[in-house]
C-alpha cells in the first residue's frame, strides 16, 4: 500500500510538470492583434483629363454609314467585281443597289444621294475621306432618292443605264478605269446605318437587269466586293491635337474622339493588395448619343510610354486586358461595373501601385470605332469637382509585426 502510494505521487508530480504549452518560437513573437487588413476604400479624382480625334477607317466593318450626326458626314464609297457574271453584250434594263437598313440616326428618312464615278484606286482597310476627295467626278452620274427603313432592304435606284453598262464592260478588262462609286448624300438632315459586303446575313449588292439573246430578261445579284464608310468630321479643333483640361471627356465610333485620365496612386502602399478599382464617369447626356437599342462599347486602356500624351507617338498596352463595358446616353453615370471590366482594372492599379508598370494613365477607347454614329461624353470635373470621374479603390496591406520598425 506505501508503494503504491509513492508511485501515485510520483506520477502525480510528472503530470504537474507537463503542460500543453510548447516554448515560445518565432511565430510566437508575431503580434498577431496587430493586423491592418482591409483599409478603407479610396477615392481619387483624375490629376490629368486629355481628349483628341482622329477620323478612323471603316473599311472591313458589318456597317455602311450614310448622312449627317452630330458633325459628322458620311458618305459611301463601294467597289462591285462580281459584274463579271453578266454578260456584257447584254443590254441593261434597270439597275438598283440593294442595302438592308440597320438604324436611323435622326427622325427624316428621305435622303437624296448623288453618285459619283470613282477614279482613284482605294485600299478598303484604310481608305479615308483624304485619300478619295480628289479622285472622283465632282459632276455626279446620277441624282436619287430614297425613303429609308429599318429592318428592311433599302431600294437605290442607279438609272443611268448607259454608266452601268460602261461599268460592266470595264469589268472584263485587266486593267479597270473604274473604281467603284461614290454616294453622298445631299443637304442630311439624318443618318443611316446599312449592313455592308461583310455582314454575314444581310450583304449588299447591285440588282441588275439585262435582257436575254432570246428577248426576256436575266436578274443578277452582283455582291459587293468591297465597301467604305467615308467619315468627315467638322470640328474647329484639329485632328490629333491635344486638347488639355476639357470640360467633357468624349469617346466616339464616327468622330473617332479618345480621352485620357490620370490618377495619382502615391496615397496607396506599395505593399497594398487590391481588391476593387470602380471606375465611374457622370455623362453628359447632351452631347451623348446612342442607339434606343443598343450602347457604345468603350474600353479603357493603360498608357505605355509616353508620359506627354502626344497623339502622335502615345501607345496603350496592348498586352493588357483592358477594361470594358457598355455605356448608354440615357443613364446618368456610366462605369467599368460588370464583373469581368472591375477585375481587369483592378489588375492595372495592381500593376501600378506595385511598380510593375509605370503609370501614365488611362486611354479611352471606341470598342468599334467607324462602326457607327454613337457618340459618349462625360464630364471631365474640371469646372465642378463633384462631377468628376472617380476611381474608388479597395485594397488590403499585410500584417506587420512588433519588431517592425516604424
Amino acid at each position: 500500500m506505501k508503494k503504491s502510494a509513492i508511485l501515485f505521487g510520483v506520477a502525480l508530480l510528472l503530470s504537474s510538470c507537463t503542460n500543453n504549452k510548447p516554448l515560445p518560437n518565432g511565430y510566437d513573437l508575431l503580434d498577431r492583434d496587430n493586423k491592418l487588413g482591409l483599409m478603407p476604400a479610396v477615392t481619387l479624382n483624375p490629376v490629368r483629363v486629355a481628349r483628341y480625334w482622329k477620323t478612323p477607317p471603316t473599311g472591313g466593318h458589318a456597317t455602311l454609314l450614310l448622312g449627317e450626326s452630330q458633325n459628322i458626314q458620311s458618305s459611301i464609297l463601294l467597289k462591285c467585281r462580281n459584274l463579271i457574271k453578266i454578260d456584257s453584250s447584254a443590254q441593261v434594263l434597270a439597275a438598283n443597289l440593294k442595302m438592308y437598313g440597320n438604324y436611323l440616326f435622326g427622325q427624316d428618312s428621305l435622303f437624296n444621294v448623288s453618285i459619283h464615278r470613282v477614279q482613284q484606286e482605294w485600299d478598303e482597310l484604310d481608305v479615308l475621306w483624304d485619300d478619295i476627295k480628289d479622285g472622283y467626278d465632282l459632276e455626279p452620274l446620277d441624282r436619287t432618292e430614297f425613303g429609308f427603313s429599318a429592318g428592311e432592304w433599302n431600294s437605290i435606284p442607279i438609272s443611268n443605264l448607259e454608266f452601268m453598262q460602261e461599268w460592266i464592260k470595264d469589268s472584263y478588262q485587266s486593267e479597270r478605269t473604274i473604281q467603284g462609286i461614290l454616294l453622298k448624300c445631299e443637304q442630311p438632315t439624318a443618318a443611316a446605318e446599312f449592313s455592308s459586303v461583310d455582314a454575314t446575313l444581310t450583304p449588299a449588292y447591285i440588282q441588275i437587269v439585262t435582257q436575254n439573246a432570246e428577248g426576256g430578261n436575266d436578274t443578277t445579284n452582283a455582291y459587293l466586293s468591297h465597301d467604305a464608310s467615308l467619315l468627315q468630321y467638322s470640328s474647329d479643333v484639329d485632328p490629333e491635337t491635344l486638347e488639355e483640361s476639357p470640360t467633357t471627356l468624349r469617346v466616339g465610333n464616327a468622330s473617332g474622339y479618345k480621352s485620357l485620365l490620370k490618377f495619382d496612386l502615391s496615397a496607396i502602399p506599395s505593399q497594398a493588395t487590391i481588391h476593387k478599382a470602380l471606375l465611374t464617369f457622370y455623362v453628359d447626356a447632351g452631347q451623348s448619343k446612342t442607339k434606343s437599342d443598343g450602347a457604345l462599347t468603350i474600353s479603357a486602356f493603360p498608357v505605355v510610354d509616353d508620359s506627354t500624351w502626344a497623339p502622335e507617338t502615345i501607345a496603350v498596352d496592348s498586352t493588357a486586358s483592358a477594361a470594358t463595358d457598355d455605356a448608354s446616353a440615357e443613364n446618368e453615370t456610366f462605369a467599368f461595373d460588370s464583373i469581368t471590366p472591375v477585375n481587369n482594372m483592378s489588375r492595372i492599379v495592381q500593376k501600378w501601385v506595385s511598380d510593375v508598370k509605370p503609370n501614365f494613365g488611362l486611354m479611352l477607347i471606341p470598342r468599334y470605332p467607324g462602326r457607327d454614329f454613337q457618340e459618349m461624353s462625360f464630364m471631365a470635373g474640371v469646372s465642378d469637382t463633384l462631377l468628376a470621374p472617380t476611381l474608388v479603390i479597395t485594397y488590403s496591406l499585410p500584417p506587420s509585426h512588433r519588431f517592425a520598425r516604424h
